[in-house]
């Protein structure tokens, strides 16, 4: 039963992620912006990959996501899972 209570909280784990711009934030059409604080629509789900990663589903059911650009910027965004930039959405995680 005990651990069933542990599966059962590991579900529920939420985080919010701090740039040096602020709370990164889910807004309008998959857009991601940054928030002064961290408040529900801040809050991101992590799901552990099997290949030892993270990724991080918004309460829209988007994941975060980044990648090049043509311009040769670096774009955050949300977009549903995409299994053809897969490294867009899975994050290394370094210890601290």
């Amino acid at each position: 039963m005990r651990s069933l209570s542990l599966i059962a909280l590991l579900l529920f784990i939420m985080v919010a992620l701090k740039s040096i711009h602020g709370y990164i934030t889910h807004w309008f059409f998959g857009r991601a912006t940054s928030a002064d604080e961290a408040k529900e629509w801040e809050m991101l789900t992590p799901v552990k990959n099997d290949d030892g990663s993270w990724s991080f589903k918004s309460r829209y059911g988007k994941w975060l996501s980044a990648s090049n650009q043509i311009d040769g910027f670096i774009y955050v965004t949300f977009v549903s899972k995409n299994n053809l930039c897969k490294v867009c959405e899975d994050w290394r995680l370094d210890s601290w």
